[in-house]
């Protein structure tokens, strides 16, 4: 029995002991966790900070991809100064790998125990997969997506700057005051790393001398947001780095130079004065740049204007200017830059035009002819700043205050005609002067902050701009108007303020690591205020008041609100971009209008706006990548177009807006591909494109002739003038398509750079209550050679020709061919003499019922010499437009009309200048070479 019994109990306890022990070890791995949470919440993450370079530290890697652990996440890339920050690690041992294409990726392991800075990771190259062009020494090496060309390799003069050695560069050009490298437009330059020149980037191209520039880097930038959370939208600008010499040390440069004119009759050249003094200094090193400058001039203008009525006093054209650039970058993440720009100017200036409607079933000769005189004082000045501060790496704020003011002064002479049929219907002479101040002030003020997860931030904005104008005219006409004769004396005042505020706030999602989401949303109030006045005088000493010129006076108010709402979806893996998005617009507007002659109005107007947008770009290769673009964009009409005011200042030409006016829809599709080849023999580029566009409702001009005496707005507008009005018409579209293409010939140590272009518009416009269409062809060929032969011997040209078609369905066809050729030569010879030119030739042939032939040539001559052990002394004689060519002609074909003009050039035939460099290094202090050293000493900290 008892043994039975303790069977039993021993079974019983055999059973319970799995149960118990699995209650037991849960306990316990209860509170293990509850431990190892308690330990994880106490744990401190930290910050690894490091610069990817190299095989020296001057040869930071922008760009460069980082990757964490031993699986190789990839985690974040390098900005334009090679740095990367990888945030919220645990302490203990990370791994982390450096990867740049062209490049062996290096891996190392790092003990994080606290905020830690590794310094300078360095890679080294592939060199077999590293293309050069030449090998003494290699003028373009490919690493990557970044183009590195070595300035060594490029033979320009000593005393050259930045601009004369990018022109030498494949795939650069300049372009309108932009520069262009591989066919798109620089949005940024940095000079070792640091953005600089805030108010005018392209400065930096006539600052910088060539000679301190050892290479410059070619890369696509990231935007602000994806550098600051290292999440990579796939958004792209085209930026330069120019990386100097010596980076580190402080180098101090600039110049002075000193012109004075001889006029042709030696005997008036100090009665004229003409003179020419400029001078600029710089401070550079890596963290801190400083730049000043300065310029004086007086050159003397004419007014030989042919069979000109007015035969007066002509002009001087005088200028003035001073200009001051900073950047400080400081140890914690603070950067500070400003510009100043201060301008004067005293000019004059002439011309004459006549234009020649075509026939129409009103008349078969209509002619209107003017001619100007005008003289002008005016200065400028503007203020930019910039702040940046990394409160710490979760927070950035920005603040860009900027102020400027201008004043004016102006008076012309003017003189015109109206001719229909050989019969004089009008002439009006004018007088004017002017008098306007302007005041403007503007701020925008950001914060961007990250959040624990990569990609993920949210960024406020605010801005404001505030401006203020007022002015103040006296107008005196003499008109013969329908065989009367009319005058008019008025004293004009005006009076306008303009107040803008925009807030807005953006958010990103990241989906995956290659998708994220972003939603913005901004609020916008704009308000426009004018009040202007003219009395009438009956005298022109301005005693005997008339009263108020009611055509010319009135007040109005402009108030837009609208609120933006947008949503975009990014996706950026490897060879793939794909941007879709767009916004929603909802605008408030309203106008009133004031007038003495008739009752006042308000129009109300609400908005609806739609911009869809779409980017795809496509990586076919390492050099070789295709874009797609699409944009849509509603625009509603501006305050003037629709204010139903009438114009009369011209008497002639006389318009007035329409209140009926619809808003705009426009839409642009584009297609470009890029691509180059980089081979030990050889460098070339091509760069191909095809771009649309169109609009509905698109806002075109209307333009009547008024045949008799007609009552606008309560004015009479006399017979002979013609009134413009704005109109919505459809049928607006164009298509233009653009090849450019760059190679070398080793050879003749040339290089070639041609482009081709076409480009068909159907233009919609309306004549005398008839719609018209012009559809226009035009062709143009564009050949530039470039020079690599020596420092000594240096030659550019540039050839344009171009060929033109239009048709009109009212007016007929038109037809014009223009050849243009630029070029300039540099010698330097025997004990540094200096023998240098330019020329340029215009020739334009136009068909339009009869051959027009006109050209024009001008041509420079110089010579001087060097002096000085390092040539910092240079002496030049320059004789300026040999040809004598100083009337400028040009020639037009319009939609209605053609135009012959005639303008003024300068007659400062010889000038004399003594110029003058200066260059120095400074000392190289301890620690410059590493980024985490701090702030290196220069000119703000140790002297050189």
């Amino acid at each position: 029995m008892q043994l039975h019994t303790y069977k039993i109990i021993l079974l019983l306890f055999i059973l319970a002991t799995p149960t118990m022990l699995s209650a037991q070890i849960q306990k316990k791995d209860t509170t293990g966790k509850e431990s190892v949470q308690s330990q994880e919440k106490k744990v401190t993450k930290y910050t690894l900070k490091g610069v990817v370079a190299g095989e020296t530290d001057d040869e930071t890697l922008p760009g460069a991809h980082i990757y964490v652990g031993a699986d190789k996440k990839p985690t974040t890339v390098t900005n334009a100064m090679g740095e990367f920050t990888l945030k919220d690690l645990l302490p203990g041992e990370t791994i982390i790998t450096a990867s740049f294409v062209g490049y062996n990726p290096t891996t190392q392991r790092y003990l994080v125990k606290a905020d830690t800075n590794v310094g300078i990771i360095r890679l080294l190259p592939e060199v077999l997969e590293e293309v050069v062009i030449t090998a003494k020494p290699p003028l373009i090496i490919q690493k990557g997506d970044t183009t590195e060309y070595n300035a060594n390799a490029v033979k320009v003069p000593e005393d050259a700057e930045l601009e004369d050695l990018l022109k030498k560069l494949p795939g650069f050009q300049i372009i309108d005051g932009k520069l262009m490298a591989n066919g798109e437009e620089v949005k940024k330059i940095y000079i070792d790393g640091t953005e600089y020149f805030l108010s005018n980037p392209m400065a930096a191209l006539q600052t910088l001398p060539a000679n301190l520039v050892a290479k410059i880097k070619m890369f696509d930038g990231k935007s602000e947001e994806a550098d600051f959370s290292g999440y990579d939208d796939g958004k792209r600008f085209r930026s330069l780095n120019i990386e100097t010499k010596n980076p580190n040390l402080l180098k101090i440069f600039g110049k002075a130079g000193l012109g004075y004119g001889v006029s042709e009759d030696p005997e008036d050249s100090f009665k004229d004065n003409n003179y020419n003094l400029d001078a600029s200094a710089n401070a550079f090193n890596r963290k801190q740049k400083f730049s000043i400058r300065g310029s004086l001039r007086n050159t003397n203008q004419g007014s030989d204007l042919p069979n000109a009525q007015y035969h007066g006093k002509g002009g001087n054209n005088r200028g003035k200017s001073f200009s001051a650039d900073f950047s400080n970058t400081f140890k914690k993440g603070t950067d500070i830059g400003g510009s100043y720009n201060g301008s004067g100017s005293e000019s004059y200036s002439a011309s004459s035009s006549k234009q020649e409607y075509f026939p129409s079933e009103s008349y078969q000769s209509k002619i209107y002819d003017s001619e100007s005189h005008s003289w002008s004082e005016s200065s400028n000045h503007n203020v930019n700043t910039r702040f940046n501060y990394s409160m710490n790496e979760k927070n950035r704020f920005y603040f860009t205050p900027s102020f400027s003011f201008s004043k004016s002064d102006s008076r012309s002479i003017n003189m015109n005609s109206s001719i229909q049929d050989n019969d004089t219907l009008n002439i009006t002479n004018s007088k004017n002067q002017n008098h306007n101040e302007s005041h403007s002030f503007g701020g925008n003020f950001s914060w961007m902050h990250a959040f624990q997860k990569t990609g993920r931030t949210f960024t406020l904005n605010g801005n404001l701009n505030v401006n203020d104008n007022k002015g103040n005219s006296i107008q005196q006409d003499s008109s013969i108007i329908n065989k009367k004769d009319t005058l008019r004396n008025l004293i004009n005042t005006t009076k306008s303020v303009s107040n803008s505020y925009t807030a807005s706030a953006s958010y990103s999602e990241p989906l995956t690591e290659s998708a994220r989401l972003s939603f913005n949303y901004s609020f916008s109030y704009n308000k426009n205020e004018s009040d202007k006045e003219s009395m009438s005088y009956k005298d022109a000493l301005f005693t005997e008041l008339i009263g108020i010129d009611t055509a010319l006076t009135n007040k109005t108010s402009t108030m837009r609100m609208a609120n933006n709402l947008g949503i975009n979806y990014g996706y950026y893996k490897e060879k793939i971009s794909l941007g879709v998005g767009g916004s929603i617009n909802l605008s408030k507007e309203e106008n009133r209008y004031e007038y003495l002659n008739s009752p006042d109005s308000v129009v109300k107007n609400n908005y609806l706006n739609l911009s869809p947008r779409m980017n795809f770009s496509y990586t076919l290769s390492k050099r070789s990548n295709l874009n797609l673009n699409y944009s849509g964009n509603t625009t509603s009409p501006s305050a003037d177009q629709l204010q139903d005011i009438l114009d009369v200042r011209d008497q002639l030409s006389v318009s007035k807006g329409n209140p009926d006016l619809k808003k705009t829809f426009s839409q642009s599709a584009s297609m470009s591909f890029s691509s180059s080849l980089i081979s030990e023999e050889k460098f070339s580029f091509l760069h191909a494109s095809v771009n649309f566009n169109n609009s509905f409702n698109n806002i075109a001009s209307a333009t009547q002739f008024i045949n008799n005496d007609t009552i606008i707005n309560g004015y009479e507008v006399l017979r002979g003038a013609r009134l413009t009005m704005p109109v919505n018409l459809n049928g607006q579209w164009s298509i233009s398509t653009n090849v450019n293409y760059s190679f070398g010939i080793k050879s003749l140590k040339l290089r070639l750079n041609p482009s081709i272009s076409y480009s068909y518009s159907h233009t919609p416009s309306i004549y005398d209550n008839i719609k018209n269409f012009t559809n226009s062809h035009n062709a143009t060929f564009n050949l530039g050679i470039n020079s690599n032969i020596s420092e000594n011997l240096d030659y550019n040209i540039s050839s344009r020709t171009s060929y033109s078609s239009s048709t009109s369905t009212t007016t007929g066809g038109s037809n014009s061919f223009t050849q243009s050729v630029n070029a300039n030569a540099k010698w330097v010879f025997w004990k540094e003499f200096i023998l240098a030119g330019d020329y340029s030739y215009t020739y334009t042939l136009s068909k339009k019922g009869g051959n027009v032939n006109q050209s024009n040539s001008n041509l420079n001559l110089e010579i001087g010499k060097k002096f000085l052990k390092r040539k910092q002394l240079q002496v030049r004689f320059k004789a300026m437009d040999i040809l004598r060519q100083r009337n400028l002609l040009n020639y037009s074909i319009h939609d209605l009309y053609t135009q012959t003009r005639y303008s003024t050039n300068n007659r400062n035939y010889y000038m004399l200048t003594i110029s003058y460099r200066f260059n120095t290094l400074g000392k190289k202090s301890e620690g410059r070479n590493r980024p985490e050293g701090g702030t290196p000493p220069g000119f703000f900290g140790e002297g050189i």
